[in-house]
């Protein structure tokens, strides 16, 4: 459906002042449902690069004063935050909404969700809310030690949340009002912790990667890196990958803090890595996507232009540029098999999980697409098995970075934790890559305090 926007000059002279005065106030009732006909990605189009839709959805909100501040992906679920502070859960596999949740009223947290197989927690007003997964239902909230700018991280038994000082509160989700673990980081913290079922990490300003345990709040190791670190790592047990602005993809173990193999791209890393198998995707400003072989650092192909990895279906890859359009890339080649427009105001959901492409909006239209015939999906990532020893539906967040304190790829230990400082060399070497692809595919279309050390950053 199209609006036709030379009717009003079709209107007699004596209506000219009606027509204008409803051009004043219909806008707020009209573009919704205009701009979602120019978003929606329809089956022809799509089964032009053999996709299909599965389904679309709506997320609940006033377009005119909300938007959607945040979306979470976690297996079987898919989530929204708005920033008027409601949360809403669909199924991923239908787009049903399963339940919506308002956190109250003069609570507006835009930093985001978190969720692991029992809780829903989000960070607003200088509160931590927690929600039962299952049904959305409000089960505690509490106040929180400093500003945040970045959403929490949960385990299965522990929330953490960041202050822009370096200060890290690890709460206790079956005892939320007892005293909470700190740790006092070096530098200032800008992005969201991450967690996979052993550790939890956070980068901090000075390029520092910390590393603790999740389930038994405890610093382990850091790791240090040439430049910041300003996204998330990922995770594939029992590594940890993480992007630097220094230009590098490090793997490293998440235990030891050892590093197993690094690779330069050639340009800053400010994006999450996803990792699918045997295969670790990471984009680079350029902008350039770039396939590794997850155990080994070797490169396997880039590709110019593409700024997002999107999805790994059973015959292509799916990455985006920065103008919306989907690419449709050989799976073994990196070669550009087709591309798709995505609408005016679209991006997608990056995701390691499933075969599933997830394309949003802020104005909270959702659609599902997948591969012609691939009715059912193909899950990348089994569940973690929680804290009671059944599956988990996926931990919220995931893995960190690289590099030793005072040697290149090496853990180091801090030393209020286990005394002396010991470090583990690393062995990694540097891969400079194979050649690039010139053209882009995509342009023609478009609980005592524990610190680290003086923090200069602190309040």
């Amino acid at each position: 459906m199209r609006l036709r926007t030379n009717d009003q000059l079709c209107c007699p002279a004596s209506y000219l002042g009606i027509c204008l005065a409803l051009t004043l106030v219909m806008p707020a009732l009209v573009m919704p449902a205009s701009v979602k006909a120019q978003s929606l990605v329809h089956n022809q189009i799509a089964g032009r690069v053999g996709l299909e839709r599965a389904w679309f959805a709506q997320v609940q909100l006033e377009s005119s004063r909300h938007q959607v501040a945040h979306w979470l992906l976690d297996r079987d679920q898919l989530f929204a935050m708005t920033s008027a502070g409601t949360i809403q859960a669909f199924d991923v596999e239908t787009g049903a909404t399963l339940w919506t949740t308002a956190l109250g009223e003069g609570h507006s947290p835009a930093t985001g969700v978190a969720v692991n197989s029992n809780y829903v927690a989000a960070l607003g007003a200088g509160r931590l809310f927690a929600l039962d997964r299952r049904n959305g239902q409000k089960l505690w909230s509490r106040a929180t030690g400093g500003a945040s700018v970045a959403a929490p991280a949960l385990s299965e038994s522990h929330a953490y949340v960041v202050g822009l000082s370096g200060r890290v509160e690890g709460i206790s989700l079956r005892s939320p009002q007892s005293e909470a673990w700190q740790y006092q980081s070096d530098g200032r913290i800008y992005n969201s912790p991450t967690t996979t079922g052993n550790v939890v990490s956070w980068p901090t300003s000075t390029g520092k990667l910390y590393v603790g345990r999740a389930e038994n709040p405890r610093v382990l190791f850091r790791v240090e890196t040439d430049d910041e670190i300003v996204a998330a790592p990922a995770e594939q047990e029992p590594y940890l990958y993480v992007g630097s602005l220094d230009g590098y993809l490090y793997s490293f173990h998440e235990q030891t803090g050892k590093e197993h193999w690094r690779y330069a791209t050639g340009f800053a890393i400010t994006s999450r890595p996803a990792i699918v198998g045997e295969i670790a995707y990471v984009a680079s400003e350029g902008p350039m996507l770039h396939a590794v072989n997850s155990e080994t650092g070797q490169p396997l192909w880039q590709l110019n232009g593409v700024a997002q990895f999107v999805a790994l279906g059973e015959q292509h890859t799916y990455g985006m540029d920065r103008h919306g359009t989907l690419g449709v890339i050989d799976n073994k080649t990196g070669g550009v098999a087709g591309q798709m427009a995505t609408g005016t105001g679209n991006s997608a959901i990056v995701n390691d999980q499933s075969d599933r492409i997830f394309l949003v909006d802020q104005r909270g239209l959702i659609q599902c697409l997948h591969e012609v015939g691939a009715e059912k999906p193909t899950w990348h990532r089994q569940p973690r098995p929680s804290a009671d020893g059944s599956g988990s539906k996926g931990s919220g967040a995931k893995g960190s970075g690289s590099k030793g304190s005072d040697t290149k790829g090496s853990g180091t230990k801090d030393e209020d934790e286990f005394g002396s400082a010991t470090k583990d060399e690393g062995s990694g070497t540097k891969d400079e890559g194979s050649g690039t692809k010139d053209d882009s595919p995509f342009e023609a279309d478009q609980p005592a305090d524990e610190v680290d050390e003086p923090n200069p950053f602190e309040f």
